[in-house]
Parts: C-alpha cells; structure tokens; sequence
C-alpha cells in the first residue's frame, strides 16, 4: 500500500504528481496548505496546526507539547492503515533546520519498522537501508552519500565510484559523502544498523 504524506516545508507541486497515484494522502499539520494550492483534498489531516493557525475541519488535532512530531504523526498514522511504502514531500527546508534533521531521523525510523520512506525534494531524494540492501539503477546520475544514521555500521557499497568492502561507518564521521553514479547499477548493504542513502543531481 503507498501512501503520500505532504509536510509544510518547500514543496514543489511539480515533483508531487498526481495524488490519485497513491492510496492514501495524508497531510501534516499545513501541508494541507500546500495540497489546497492544488485543488487537492487529503484524506487525512493531522498535526497540531501551530504553523497553519487554524485547525481544518475534519482535522485530528494533536497537542503542542507532545513527543513526536507533526511527520512522524502522520507516519504512524500512514502505517497504522497498512502503508509499506510512503512517499514524503515538503519535509526538507521551510522554517526550521531542525524539521529537517527530524525528518531523517523519522525516515530511518520506518526503515526499521520495514517500510520503505523516500523523501522527495527538488534539490535531493532521501531514503534508507536498515539491515539490508537497496539497488540504485545504472540509469541514475549525479551524486549519492551513503551516511551513518545509527551506529556503528557495516556497510558495503558496489557499483559506484567508490566502493566500500564492509566498510564501519558511524554517525560521527561523514566518510561516505559525495559518491558518484558512473553508469552501473549501484548496490548499497547494511548489515547492521541503518544507512540514510541521498541522492542529488
């Protein structure tokens, strides 16, 4: 089951698509901002609405002081109806760097559960390895970091411009920044652990 959680940090209505491509579309807290632009309705709002400043009708309000944040919210939510894939914009930029940093931490917290996350940006596309491995097609270009987001790490990385043989890698050194596509199918492992994967033009 896919489903497509629309956060209000930048979010381009281009990389979104279309929202009849998913089986659920959940906005959190004022992405549902961002889907109205669209002409688009979700079909779950949930957050606690202190960036949008009104609660929409039909809305699962969520308190301010609480442990997890307007995106995980929405993740859980997304899980909880049986998604195994979810496709995340607007998560990255926006007014605080630190929704950002949390939003990785909550695509490698799904990766765990064994739910694929992406996130999807203009500027990269986010997702992770817990325990496993990911394919890269040889028709991708540009750059991929392979980072540490628990540790320590064994990883491997075939295919790429720089290969790894069971390298360990932690979540204090970024050794695994600004790799390159060179025309092959990449292929990253971890074995143990997780792995956020960034892929940019």
């Amino acid at each position: 089951m896919r489903a497509a959680i629309v956060c209000g940090g930048d979010f381009s209505p281009v990389l979104f698509g279309k929202c009849g491509e998913y089986d659920i579309l959940i906005a959190a807290d004022s992405g549902c901002a961002a889907l109205a632009s669209m002409g688009e309705a979700p079909d779950e709002i949930i957050g606690d609405f202190d960036s949008l400043g009104y609660v929409p009708e039909g809305a699962t309000v969520l308190p301010v002081r609480k442990d997890d944040t307007d995106l995980m919210a929405a993740a859980k939510l997304a899980v909880g109806k049986g998604a195994d894939e979810i496709d995340i914009f607007g998560a990255l930029g926006g007014k605080r760097f630190s929704h950002s940093v949390a939003a990785l931490q909550t695509v490698g917290f799904l990766s765990e559960k064994g739910v694929r996350a992406v996130i999807r940006d203009t500027r990269c596309t986010v997702t992770a390895v817990s325990r496993g491995s990911l394919v890269l097609p040889e028709s991708m270009s540009g750059i991929v970091s392979v980072l540490a987001l628990s540790g320590p790490v064994t990883v491997t990385i075939k295919g790429l411009s720089y290969t790894l043989p069971r390298q360990v890698l932690t979540p204090l050194y970024p050794v695994g920044v600004s790799n390159e596509f060179i025309g092959e199918a990449a292929e990253i492992t971890a074995e143990d652990g997780t792995v956020i994967v960034i892929t940019e033009p």
